[in-house]
């Protein structure tokens, strides 16, 4: 999966992504058409972007183990 749509469809689109990686919005989807190489702290940002929201997905150690000590009573 292409870390630049991920990241925009966890922000609400290429304009909010854009505002988001402070970087024009034309020149964002040049990025994620491939017609421009992504510099590495526009990457980076994307990236960061992919993984707070997986993060916040993830439960914690201390839920996983509370839900599975309920499940085995």
């Amino acid at each position: 999966m292409n870390v630049l749509k991920a990241a925009a469809d966890i922000v609400g689109g290429s304009k909010e992504l854009a505002e988001r990686l402070e970087i024009g919005e034309r020149l964002l989807v040049r990025f994620m058409e491939g017609r421009r190489a992504v510099p590495d702290g526009v990457l980076l940002r994307a990236v960061d972007i992919v993984l707070q929201e997986r993060q916040a997905r993830t439960p914690t150690l201390e839920v996983r183990d509370a839900v599975f000590r309920e499940g085995s009573r």
